[in-house]
């Protein structure tokens, strides 16, 4: 189906101009006006983790990705093709950018600053914040930049923090798993997954700032830039 509509569309320059309209509207709030990557994934570079062919991407737009905050899109054919070709001039016009600093120093500034007690980079770190080993496939220089100096900007609904109170005076906090009107669910700081009764709670507090401190303060310029450039380099099949 999506095969023969492609070789119908070959890519026009009216495909195009149509796509970026739609992901304009669609798109650019999570993944960047240009697919720089943002709350979503970086689209410029052209690494897709569900397919690579145009088929697959018009697939993963229309059914989009379950487990994941990024929805299907219920629009036809040629408009998810329209999309695809956009994406694709993206991908055609991407340069690799030129990093603001040193990865080599800011590795030695991540190991020092003990960020793999919350991160995970490949087979090393803990699963407290999020995996950071391809993040810089996901993420612009930008948002890596906003994540350390500002990092309560975009808090991801799976990082939310519950503290609950039972009435026996018992204290819980963990991330956010899951809540409806009778339970809430929650992953505690030692990684062990709690549910409580709400009956049993006397007071629910969800908190949608980061647990991860701001580092504003705690790197000059060049040591952000350094770690910036360190993060950037983690991509998908990157080896250390």
């Amino acid at each position: 189906m999506w095969g023969l509509l492609f070789a119908i569309l070959q890519t026009t320059a009216a495909d195009v101009a149509e796509g970026r309209e739609l992901y304009r509207l669609r798109c650019a709030e999570c993944h960047g006006g240009e697919g720089e990557g943002g709350r979503g994934p970086n689209l410029a570079d052209g690494v897709f983790y569900h397919g690579d062919a145009d088929s697959d991407l018009a697939r993963t737009i229309q059914n989009g990705i379950t487990g994941t905050e990024m929805p299907g899109f219920a629009g036809s054919e040629l408009r998810i093709s329209q999309l695809v070709a956009f994406i694709r001039s993206l991908n055609r016009a991407a340069r690799p950018s030129e990093l603001p600093g040193n990865p080599a120093r800011g590795e030695e500034s991540f190991r020092a600053s003990d960020c793999l007690s919350c991160h995970r980079l490949g087979l090393e770190g803990s699963f407290a914040g999020p995996d950071l080993s391809s993040v810089g496939s996901r993420r612009s220089l930008r948002h890596l930049r906003d994540s350390l100096v500002d990092p309560s900007r975009d808090v991801r609904p799976r990082f939310r923090v519950a503290s609950v109170v039972q009435a026996s005076g018992t204290r819980a906090r963990g991330f956010l798993l899951d809540e409806d009107r009778h339970t809430i669910q929650i992953l505690d700081l030692d990684g062990v997954l709690r549910s409580f009764s709400r009956e049993e709670l006397t007071n629910v507090e969800i908190s949608r700032e980061s647990m991860m401190p701001s580092y504003a303060d705690v790197f000059d310029e060049r040591e952000l830039n350094d770690l910036i450039s360190f993060l950037s380099t983690r991509r998908s099949g990157a080896r250390r």
